[in-house]
């Protein structure tokens, strides 16, 4: 498995916000969920005035979230790969609601962070949360990849 990931960062974010723990994120989810495939994914880091634009535009409400997920139907060549990659789309996440959100939900900023790229990526892969049901599912493979990375179990978020 080869995962690409262009990231961005628009606002000042503390030091573990990098390409690097980013990459990290996405393979661990990657390997949880048991995918073999090859992707690319395009991670941006934003404001509050950022985030709330594109759920504005995107999505017509006109509020801050912490993350936003626009996904590609299409699959597009990779010409340095020796495999094709599938691009599957974008995560966008607001730094400033990271910092306000990880302490009620008992996380670090770096946990908090690190869930919500989960989170992202999962709805680039087809997962949705708009039942309970749904969002057991995907808050189950969050909490995986937390307990892999930090070593504890930390709630993740409940619906709100």
């Amino acid at each position: 498995m080869a995962i690409i990931c262009n990231f961005t960062k628009k606002v000042k974010t503390d030091n573990f916000v990098s390409k690097k723990n980013v990459s990290k994120a996405l393979k661990e989810t990657a390997k949880i969920l048991k995918i073999k495939d090859n992707f690319e994914i395009g991670v941006a880091v934003v404001s509050f005035a950022q985030i709330r634009k594109l759920n504005r535009q995107y999505r017509h409400k006109d509020k801050v979230t912490d993350v936003l997920s626009f996904t590609l139907q299409k699959s597009r060549p990779f010409i340095t790969a020796p495999a094709k990659i599938k691009y599957l789309g974008d995560v966008v996440i607001c730094y400033q609601q990271v910092k306000k959100q990880a302490p009620l939900f008992g996380h670090s900023l770096k946990q908090e962070f690190t869930m919500l790229i989960c989170h992202g990526f999962l709805h680039l892969l087809g997962y949705d949360d708009k039942t309970q049901k749904q969002y057991q599912k995907m808050a189950l493979i969050q909490d995986k990849l937390l307990i892999k990375l930090y070593g504890q179990h930390q709630a993740t978020h409940k619906k709100l």
